[in-house]
């Protein structure tokens, strides 16, 4: 029997955690009734991210209604049954209980879970209708009812049933209904003495098999967490490197922590994929370090132009010192944790574009990279990755018209791939004519141009003024604030071009579609005063001290813009000198 202040107690601690909530999460609360009281769908839904994911697992329920994908093989497998781009999210739950249990599960599994959810409704019933129960646990019944249905509504919305919160709580909560079963009436006792003759024996195996469950995948799995998590800091602290020594150190402590993750559980196939990555990543750097030896492209394109007779006459050519011998290692090392990647789980498309980027240190068969990358668009149709690994093969083929035309398809949707590409074609291409195969928008144009660094290059200040004309075009369509963050914007890539004269042209230009912001005038004339244009940079300054109330730096820089047109005017009328002569 539980004591009568047991629900005194619970009452205290639900109070002071709503008091903490109140003092520490009032924001997440305040946003989450905004999105509740405009009663929008796609606000609640955030865009529709529920019933996309909702609309994936229905199509891999009717591909598979009977026993389901398997347990566990949601994250992976659920790419496949997309019905459109998911535009970078990465789904690791169905955002519905009972949806992502048809998925993995099939009707096998609705089958179990209604079973599941009947005997326990059942018990809470039994003991609540035909259990004499004492007065004092009737509000913990009653709190045990309304959680569950919690948990039953929740699930609709949310696969939240993995939390260990939640399943410690309703582990609580079972064996609190299964406990004092001698309070039952003599009749409902004796239905159901039968049943629990055996439970002792059920009991005991259920915790042997839950012991070594534990043993062989709990256990490791938490021994591999700490270089998992120390591996994604590394990867969360990376930025751009000033060279490629700095980026290979950071490969390495990565690298470092990945092997003290995989020593612990071998089967994690997120950290093999991750280790087959970062070991490619070194391979490319190694190999762009080396001078001596052939480019990558080149070896690929050797490799598949054939003369290999066998993958044993490959084998002793790519050994030559020449060619990748102090490479090699790395890269068959790459391809070895993309297979393992793979054993564990045959949907990982990044392991599978992997194998086709790399392949070619194995086997001189040309169709082999076709082959990785059908596989690996059938576990993700919608991936940008696919087809920019298509046209990277075709680049390095030769066959520009094809390689254009993957990139020309995956360009607009993901701009991390986008960037890549600019990278590469920058190489080759002039800034205009690559703006003219890929006809960018202004924010794409943005990006684009920072392949053409060092802005005071030719090319940077190609680029540059690419990017200005551009932006002088397109701005006064845009709406002010717009306007001043796009024309700010390409001024700040004219001044590091270092051009003389077109820096003010641009000005004046921006200054007839936007002349009412302060950002624009104040970067507008200390430029033009560092540049000993005094005369056009006064009124942007006085413009700027206008609308401030005190600003020491600007009036500092007026008054000397002022002395100095000053100067400039009695040196220009000043008489000419007497000459002896």
């Amino acid at each position: 029997m539980s004591d009568d202040r047991l629900p005194i107690v619970i009452s205290a601690g639900a109070i002071l955690s709503l008091a903490g909530i109140a003092l520490l999460a009032d924001k997440i609360f305040e946003r989450n009734a905004e999105e509740l009281v405009s009663a929008d769908f796609s606000e609640l839904d955030h865009n529709g991210a529920r019933s996309f994911i909702w609309a994936s697992n229905i199509n891999a329920w009717s591909q598979f209604p009977w026993m389901g994908t398997g347990l566990g093989t949601h994250e992976n497998v659920i790419r496949a049954f997309h019905n459109g781009d998911a535009k970078g999210l990465n789904y690791t739950h169905a955002e519905n209980s009972y949806l992502q249990i048809g998925t993995e599960t099939g009707l096998a599994g609705w089958i179990l879970l209604v079973g599941s959810i009947s005997l326990l409704l059942r018990l809470l019933w039994t003991r609540l209708r035909f259990a004499p129960v004492d007065r004092s646990e009737t509000p913990l019944y009653a709190g045990i009812a309304g959680s569950f249905a919690v948990f039953l509504v929740h699930g609709c919305y949310d696969f939240a049933w993995y939390a260990p919160a939640y399943m410690l709580l309703l582990a609580v909560y079972l064996a609190f209904l299964y406990s004092n079963r001698n309070d039952l009436s003599a009749g409902e006792k004796k239905k159901q003495q039968l049943k629990f003759r055996f439970q002792p024996l059920i009991f005991s195996a259920l915790s042997v098999t839950a012991g070594l469950f534990a043993l062989q995948w709990v256990l490791p799995a938490a021994m591999a967490e700490q270089g998992e998590i120390d591996y994604l800091n590394l990867t969360h602290r990376r930025s751009e490197f000033e060279s490629p020594e700095e980026e290979m150190q950071l490969l390495r402590l990565r690298l470092l922590c990945l092997k003290k993750s995989l020593s612990a559980d071998v089967e994690q196939t997120d950290n093999q994929v991750r280790m087959a990555e970062c070991l490619r990543r070194l391979f490319e750097l190694k190999m762009a370090q080396e001078p001596q030896m052939m480019p990558a492209s080149q070896i690929r394109a050797a490799v598949y132009g054939g003369g290999f007779e066998s993958p044993e006459k490959l084998q002793e050519w790519l050994n030559n010192p020449s060619v990748m011998k102090r490479t090699l290692p790395i890269a068959k090392a790459s391809l070895l944790h993309a297979e393992q990647s793979l054993r564990y789980c045959p949907f990982n498309s990044r392991a599978l574009l992997i194998q086709s980027d790399l392949c070619f240190v194995e086997s001189p068969n040309p169709s082999l990279p076709d082959y990785y990358l059908a596989r690996a668009e059938l576990t993700n149709p919608h991936s940008a990755e696919i087809p920019y690994t298509a046209g990277a093969h075709a680049w390095n083929r030769g066959d520009v018209e094809t390689a254009l035309k993957f990139w020309k398809e995956v360009y607009p949707r993901n701009e991390n791939v986008a960037q890549r590409i600019v990278e590469l074609l920058a190489k080759v291409y002039p800034p205009e004519e690559l703006a003219s195969i890929f006809e960018p928008n202004l924010d794409q144009l943005n990006a684009m141009i920072k392949a053409y660094k060092p802005f005071d290059s030719e090319q940077g200040q190609i680029a540059t003024l690419l990017l200005a004309r551009e932006t002088l075009e397109q701005a006064p369509e845009l709406e002010p604030k717009q306007q001043e963050k796009v024309l700010l914007r390409a001024f700040t890539y004219l001044k590091a071009s270092r051009l003389q004269d077109q820096p003010a042209i641009y000005i004046q230009l921006a200054c007839e579609i936007n002349n009412d912001s302060f950002k624009l005038h104040h970067a507008f004339g200390q430029w033009l005063a560092k540049n000993r244009k005094f005369r056009l940079a006064i009124p942007h300054l006085q413009y700027c001290l206008n609308r401030t109330a005190f600003d020491p730096q600007l009036e500092h820089l007026l008054k000397n813009c002022k002395q100095n047109l000053q100067l400039e005017s009695r040196q220009k009328i000043r008489p000419a000198s007497f000459d002896s002569r």
